[in-house]
């Protein structure tokens, strides 16, 4: 069982336009909305590769009816706080031909109690319990402080479960402070951390050796086109990129933790997660959505990817 914990979920709407011009009528060749967020993401990745998976996180009003509504189509499984207001929605346009995403995100107004919290931290407790993997992801709401993913976490490490995490900003260097297990920065993320540019990937290598990542067991940093670096306390190595075709780059990474982590939670060892975890990515840049890719696509990239010793 993976758990997935999204603090902040939202409500995607995709419009996909082969031109997007400023004070014009844009028309669209396709509109369809679905449950976003990371940690819903990585839920759905998880879902689609055949593994066993719970959501959870807050959500709230009409928006949060429809996140659940869409999950149970989706065949997801889902566990969430209901707390007031609305959740956020968002809007992403993907221009066909350029293959470029604008996002427009709209404020989330929701509303956590002290009582909320603690509702969450029990269901936190409870699934760390028997789950072999817990992520938690993306944005916090405004109304949280940027510890949030320090305290949880340390929740989930009590039972022994191993614990993902991928965020940025503050919540990111305060959840390094309770040592998850794994952290997947992607470059920008990883300068936030060490506090200077990564110019290279042998500049990301260097930057492990960080004391604030000493008691992370796994550090994983997506590159983009120039694959993936990955650094475990006995192994360090590079995933190379796979060619693909590309038609939107969202839910990508989360895609990665996905494969990744139901890779770990099946009994692979790390360098075989990571190509299930590459695999999955890379299929989702040829569907438009988070997370959302063709089955095929994912077996083919397994069967390509490659692994560069460093």
């Amino acid at each position: 069982m993976i758990c997935t914990v999204t603090l902040s979920p939202s409500w995607d709407t995709v419009a996909v336009v082969e031109r997007l011009r400023m004070g014009e009528v844009n028309r669209s060749c396709r509109v369809f909305s679905y449950p976003g967020g990371k940690g819903i993401d990585v839920s759905r990745t998880v879902r689609q590769l055949g593994g066993e998976t719970l959501a959870m996180g807050f959500v709230a009003g009409p928006n949060g009816e429809r996140i659940k509504a869409a999950l149970r189509a989706e065949g997801i499984p889902h566990d969430f706080v209901e707390v007031g207001g609305d959740t956020r929605s968002n809007i992403l346009l993907e221009h066909a031909i350029r293959s470029q995403e604008t996002i427009i995100q709209h404020p989330s107004d929701v509303a956590v109690t002290a009582n909320d919290f603690e509702a969450l931290t029990a269901k936190i407790r409870l699934c760390s319990r028997t789950a072999r993997v817990l992520v938690f992801g993306g944005s916090i709401p405004a109304v949280l402080p940027p510890s949030i993913y320090r305290d949880l976490i340390a929740v989930a490490r009590e039972s022994g479960c191993r614990t993902i995490l991928d965020a940025s900003g503050e919540a990111l260097r305060e959840g390094v402070l309770a040592h998850p297990y794994m952290i997947k920065p992607n470059r920008s993320e990883m300068e936030q951390l060490c506090g200077y540019r990564l110019r290279s990937p042998d500049e990301v290598i260097a930057a492990f050796r960080s004391t604030m990542l000493a008691e992370v067991e796994v550090v994983v940093v997506s590159l983009g086109a120039e694959g993936v670096v990955v650094r475990s306390k006995s192994d360090l190595f590079r995933v190379n990129p796979i060619a693909a075709g590309v038609v939107s780059y969202a839910g990508a990474g989360d895609s990665l933790i996905g494969g990744l982590a139901l890779g770990l939670s099946t009994g692979r060892g790390l360098r075989e997660a990571m190509v299930m975890g590459v695999a999955a990515a890379t299929a989702t840049l040829s569907q438009y959505g988070s997370s959302f890719f063709d089955l095929k696509d994912y077996e083919t990239n397994r069967t390509k990817a490659t692994i560069r010793e460093v």
